[in-house]
């Protein structure tokens, strides 16, 4: 049951990250080459859920080589190009605009503040971040597809590194554009093609990209590379874009594919008597793989907000998963499914009851600091407390405490418990479905290289 329950914020996460990074792509594709949103992310679509249905993670795996290549030389290759742009003013860029009063530049206008009443909010948000992306399905496949422990740790560590030197490019693409004469440029493209200029829009909470009377903000990459770049360039990053969505969203639909096909479909199975099926397993995770597929693409057409449903749903997975994954892989002796039960439905209300403005719930736990409708500039209630990782906290402790109290009560009662993930063996991609990126061909060789990725404790029984 615990597993059956937990499968669900980490199905849901994946299953609004594909939504969310096809129509990021879409919007990427309507700036650059100006084809319709909902057709580019269908085409999209499709390609990913092909090459993701008869390849599996060696497909994935592969192709995400190939996309990190266009990636990097793309995003790099468009930073001199960017600096050396008539349009972009480099002093302005580094130095800011010029106090009229005093003559002095005032600082870089694309470096921000925090306020004080606002740090929590940032300090929760970066916690969240960092602990609650270790929870994900997509992840873990490449840990337990590395063909040891030592190869799966320094995989891990490299990909953090590199991930916060793939944010460069985009800091300079970003400062460069707040530097750059978008009236001009706007204002030459009107007197080439007749059409009336268009214009960064302000105070916009959603739109495709491109609309008739301008841009967003959130698509300024794409528009930096379409206005400000050669042509050669500007395509090259539309490829390293393109790349880095593509890369994510076949990464999401096989994962979420597999926990259904592990967490749902094969326990349905043995309940019914039915052994596991070589043959019919890596079936139905293809059937997933499409299903998966389709909901996602409508979701990306029909619904603008999914990047805060995925906002939403990496909440859950904070506050819901990472103690759970934390206590399974660490301290597996002190807890049990009964506690793991009774820790979710407590994350899942403390959650909810903390409101979400986005689903129109309201906030019935107001944390210090809580900021209402009527006091709030957006009309939103706001939590300016660090309420997600409380949850987690309290989460975590429910977890081992309730755990606890059952074992106690079920000794007893002269009833043994099982501890952690005892059959964690069961709940991981095995050799039956090897046709989809297990490392080892052969069973029992696969169960003992993936056991190495546990800490020592975990292997005891």
């Amino acid at each position: 049951m615990p597993g059956a329950l937990l499968v669900l914020p980490a199905a849901c996460g994946e299953l609004f990250w594909s939504a969310a990074v096809l129509s990021a792509l879409g919007s990427t594709l309507a700036v650059i080459i100006g084809l319709p949103l909902n057709a580019t992310i269908i085409v999209s679509a499709v390609i990913c859920i092909i090459y993701t249905l008869f390849g599996g993670l060696y497909a994935v795996a592969y192709t995400d080589v190939a996309q990190l290549f266009f990636i990097i030389v793309g995003l790099f290759m468009a930073i001199p190009n960017i600096m050396t742009s008539e349009y972009v003013d480099t002093e302005l860029m580094m130095k800011g605009p010029i106090n009229e009063t005093t003559g002095q530049r005032m600082g870089p206008e694309w470096i921000g503040e925090i306020k004080s009443e606002d740090a929590p909010r940032w300090v929760d948000s970066f916690i969240m971040l960092i602990f609650g992306g270790l929870p994900w399905q997509a992840y873990f496949q490449r840990v337990l597809s590395a063909n040891s422990a030592n190869n799966a740790r320094i995989q891990s560590i490299c990909a953090g590194l590199a991930c916060m030197f793939m944010a460069v490019p985009s800091i300079f693409i970003g400062a460069a554009a707040k530097a750059t004469d978008w009236d001009l440029i706007f204002q030459e493209e009107a007197n080439r093609t007749g059409n009336p200029p268009m214009k960064i829009l302000d105070n916009v909470a959603h739109c495709d990209g491109v609309r008739a009377d301008g841009y967003c903000p959130f698509s300024i990459v794409p528009v930096t590379f379409k206005y400000v770049c050669y042509p050669l360039i500007a395509y090259f990053g539309l490829g390293a874009v393109t790349s880095s969505v593509m890369s994510s969203a076949d990464s999401s639909l096989l994962s979420i594919s597999t926990l259904l096909t592990l967490n749902v479909f094969i326990p349905i199975q043995e309940a019914l008597g039915y052994r596991e099926d070589p043959v019919w397993t890596p079936r139905v995770l293809k059937m997933f793989i499409s299903i998966v597929g389709l909901i996602a693409t409508t979701m990306a057409v029909k619904l603008k907000s999914v990047y805060k449903l995925f906002h939403m749903s990496g909440d859950i997975v904070y506050a819901l998963l990472f103690p759970q994954l934390t206590a399974a892989m660490y301290m597996p002796e002190y807890v049990n499914w009964f506690g793991s039960t009774c820790a979710f439905f407590v994350g899942v209300i403390l959650r909810f009851l903390s409101g979400e403005p986005f689903l129109g719930i309201d906030a019935y736990i107001h944390w210090p600091g809580f900021i209402t409708e009527e006091e709030s500039p957006t009309g939103e209630h706001k939590q300016m407390f660090m309420f997600r990782t409380v949850s987690m906290i309290i989460v975590f402790v429910v977890l081992l405490v309730t755990s606890q109290i059952f074992e106690f009560v079920q000794r007893r009662r002269g009833i043994e418990v099982r501890h952690g993930h005892n059959d964690w063996q069961k709940h991981i991609v095995k050799a039956d479905m090897d046709s989809y990126g297990s490392s080892d061909s052969n069973t029992d060789a696969f169960l003992e290289s993936s056991a190495k990725m546990l800490p020592e404790n975990n292997s005891k029984r």
